[in-house]
């Protein structure tokens, strides 16, 4: 439990300002990261199916996707496509935001979204607790 509060605790100081909170205990505290997460910034996973033209939209659309993330990288935790074999199925990305809403209008200002690749999209706040991936957060 302890190392996993360590992770959380490197990617909030990241994420959010602790200047009211004075020492380094009560900084790393388990109680202090959860208020603050909980207060400033959630994580929401989009899992994303594509649709029958995907691949022609994805296409057309590929230059216009790499300008927004150059400019918008840092709304992402992780963000990719999702694949079966050689073709591209989808793709998932999570997304940093207070709420859900504001994820989502992250998530609308994608061009992949604009043009319609996707024909589904699943979102759920996602809290990283343990795995190689959750270490990367902290990065």
């Amino acid at each position: 439990m302890a190392k996993w509060w360590s992770i959380a605790a490197s990617f909030l100081r990241q994420s959010i300002s602790l200047s009211d909170v004075t020492t380094e205990d009560q900084r790393n505290s388990p109680t202090a990261l959860q208020t603050r997460y909980n207060d400033c910034m959630k994580l929401f996973a989009f899992y994303c199916r594509d649709g029958e033209h995907s691949a022609m939209f994805r296409e057309h659309g590929y230059e216009a996707l790499l300008e927004h993330f150059d400019k918008h990288g840092e709304d992402f935790a992780v963000a990719g496509p999702m694949v079966s074999g050689e073709r591209i199925v989808g793709s998932l990305l999570v997304i940093k935001a207070g709420d859900e809403a504001e994820a989502r209008s992250k998530l609308e200002a994608i061009p992949y979204f604009e043009i319609g690749v996707w024909q589904s999209i699943r979102a759920d706040e996602f809290q990283p607790r343990f795995g190689d991936w959750s270490k990367h957060l902290s990065d």
